[in-house]
């Protein structure tokens, strides 16, 4: 080992925040594109989400939350329907059920979507639905065996893609920068800005 090694040890390469931006690029354009095929996919099937102009809903996430807190788990209150519209922001499926988030001005509500009960049709659709994508959903409330208020969906309509990714879930936006530029996506993952706000 010569003096100069020992004077300059050797660093692994920095990547330049410009490569890292151009990568970023690269997946945020992967994700836009996949965004359009589902897109393309709902339109092929005779259901452009951006033609419905209008859903009724007579419940937001906070009163259907306040409403039924005491069900207790296995209970349900399918005598009352209600409908909610919101944005999804997260979707689980599990074979011919999908659990999913909808968020709306007031407060979050899960979702709870068989096939058997929505038809083949808007399950199908359900298929397409992504984060951020705006859904209208009809139904009545229960508490699943894990304790959570749920909807149990008897009709789901989707309202309006989201074609651009929403910031990581978990991370949320977290760029100081971006939440002042794109104020609207702040308002969408950050709750407490919203709240701030309204």
């Amino acid at each position: 080992m010569c003096s100069s090694d020992l004077a300059h040890p050797r660093r692994a390469p920095v990547t330049s925040k410009m490569q890292t931006e151009s990568d970023l690029g690269k997946t945020e354009a992967a994700l836009v594109a996949a965004r359009r095929e589902n897109l393309a996919a709902l339109r092929s099937r005779g259901r452009d989400p951006f033609a419905q102009t209008r859903f009724e809903a007579d419940a937001t996430a906070a009163e259907l939350t306040e409403r039924y807190s005491f069900l207790v788990p296995g209970q349900n209150a399918d005598s009352e329907a209600w409908s909610v519209a919101g944005r999804v922001m997260s979707k689980r499926t599990m074979g011919k059920t999908i659990f999913a988030d909808l968020t709306d001005r007031t407060g979050r509500v899960q979702l709870y979507v068989r096939k058997d009960e929505v038809g083949e049709e808007a399950f199908a659709d359900w298929n397409h639905v992504e984060r951020g994508d705006v859904a209208g959903v009809r139904g009545y409330m229960f508490r699943s065996k894990m304790g959570e208020l749920t909807l149990h969906v008897t009709r789901a309509e989707i309202l309006s893609k989201s074609l651009m990714p929403l910031p990581d879930k978990w991370h949320g936006l977290q760029d100081v920068e971006k939440r002042y530029r794109q104020r609207y996506v702040d308002l969408i993952v950050n709750p407490e800005v919203r709240d701030t706000m309204i």
